[in-house]
């Protein structure tokens, strides 16, 4: 016995390879060192020591029972290659998880362990998850490990596990969330800059073949590359780049919320035809979209139940002078928030006299875009055509039919007339006769 007497160091022991029981008790240890040559150690006794860390303990495999009470163990380095240790005392050291010491789960034949005196016997399930970890530990903390608490140890650790696949599944959902609406954001920024730098192109080059080269290049590279993220957390729903096609699977009108971020000009023309069937939406949010033009929003002049909607000042028609006018007139008197600012009364008075005439018109249920009025002009020039040629024919064979009268109408009259010069009364009664004959009945 080595105990109590101050030692600092552990050394000079090289020579002493027989040795199987080591006490360095109550001494001023920092640190297990200079025992590898121990190759017959089966109890070593570091009991109230100044240790704050457990080696990996590479060369002693022989080592039955680890005494380490009364330190300031924090850590544990792996030591799963101690196959022959059965006893591992902890008790009174500076352990606050389970994960700073987690090493210990791996020694495969732990029979008995004690912690007392720790942090970390305070935290919830400590001694569960021991028992579900240790799978050979027979005694923890003196007391025997049960065969009922061993099940009861089983069943929450398949219901842990479980529940740690539900986080990692959340987390590798949230990580490609976020990765894909990265990489939906930087195709929006180049394609926005390479939109751009046409702009300023064709400024300079206005009907230049290398623009129109240029300008069709870029619309078959939005095309072939469409990308899209659209996710649906119970009414609320978030889009991010060309996700309209997955509407078509959704059940629009339970959507209560909606958002639309990064669109390209054509699916942001596609989405707002559809529109029309989100009949419970409340609440609309555009991102950065490039809304541009008034009658861009148009369609939304059909989402009855709005009450606030929201567009990014990275949209230029934000920046217009009449744009807020213009969206309280188009929207119902539902609508109580334009981007994030309450709509008041007096704001609404202003719009009607503004832009109310126009407005109503387009919100009128029986206005139609240009292709619905075609079919019905049509249908009315085919029944005024009919109307003309019906009119047509009967005036032909009204002007056949009078002159067949009138050719025997003058014979007759002439004929009677030679015939009672003497007796004018006579012939005009002939005359009338004959008229009355030759007319059609009426």
């Amino acid at each position: 016995m080595l105990g109590r007497n101050r030692i600092r160091l552990i050394e000079n022991l090289d020579e002493l390879v027989k040795l199987d029981l080591l006490d360095l008790h109550s001494n001023q240890i920092t640190t297990i060192e200079n025992i590898g040559k121990l190759s017959s150690l089966r109890v070593l006794n570091l009991e109230d020591n100044l240790i704050e860390r457990i080696p990996t303990l590479t060369e002693l495999v022989t080592i039955g029972e680890l005494n380490l009470k009364k330190n300031k163990i924090k850590y544990i380095d792996t030591n799963s290659h101690l196959e022959h240790l059965r006893r591992l005392m902890l008790s009174d050291n500076k352990i606050s998880t389970l994960n700073n010491v987690s090493a210990v789960f791996d020694i495969p034949n732990l029979t008995e362990l004690t912690m007392e005196q720790n942090a970390v016997t305070e935290l919830n399930k400590y001694r569960i998850c021991i028992i579900n970890r240790c799978k050979a530990l027979k005694l923890l903390d003196g007391r025997r490990v049960l065969d009922e608490e061993r099940r009861s140890a089983l069943k929450i650790a398949k219901k842990d596990a479980e529940r740690k696949r539900e986080v990692d599944r959340k987390t590798s959902q949230v990580e490609e969330r976020t990765k894909c609406i990265a990489h939906i954001k930087s195709m929006w920024d180049q394609n926005r800059l390479d939109s751009l730098a046409i702009s300023d192109s064709a400024k300079h080059q206005t009907g230049s073949n290398s623009c129109r080269h240029q300008t069709s290049r870029l619309k078959y590279e939005s095309n072939d590359k469409k990308h899209g993220y659209v996710e649906l957390d119970n009414s609320n729903l978030k889009m991010y780049g060309d996700g309209v096609a997955a509407l078509d699977r959704l059940n629009l009108d339970m959507i209560t919320s909606a958002e639309f971020h990064m669109l390209l000009p054509i699916q942001l023309e596609l989405l707002l035809k559809k529109l029309k069937d989100f009949t419970a939406l409340t609440s609309l949010v555009f991102g950065p979209t490039g809304i541009s033009q008034l009658k861009q929003l148009l369609p939304l002049a059909s989402v009855k139940s709005l009450v606030s909607i929201d567009i990014d000042c990275q949209n230029p028609i934000v920046t217009m002078s009449v744009f807020r006018s213009y969206m309280i007139s188009l929207l119902s008197d539902s609508i109580k928030t334009l981007c994030n600012v309450p709509v008041t009364k007096i704001e609404r008075e202003s719009a009607r006299i503004q832009f109310g005439g126009l407005c109503e018109i387009i919100k009128q249920d029986t206005y139609r875009a240009a292709t619905s009025i075609k079919p019905v002009e049509q249908q009315g020039a085919r029944n005024y055509v009919r109307y003309l040629i019906d009119q047509g024919v009967e005036s032909d064979q009204k002007l056949k039919m009078m002159n067949e009268i009138w050719q025997k109408l003058v014979l007759k009259t002439c004929a009677n007339t030679i015939v009672q010069q003497d007796n004018p009364s006579r012939g005009i009664d002939a005359l009338a006769h004959a008229v009355a004959e030759y007319m059609p009945p009426s």
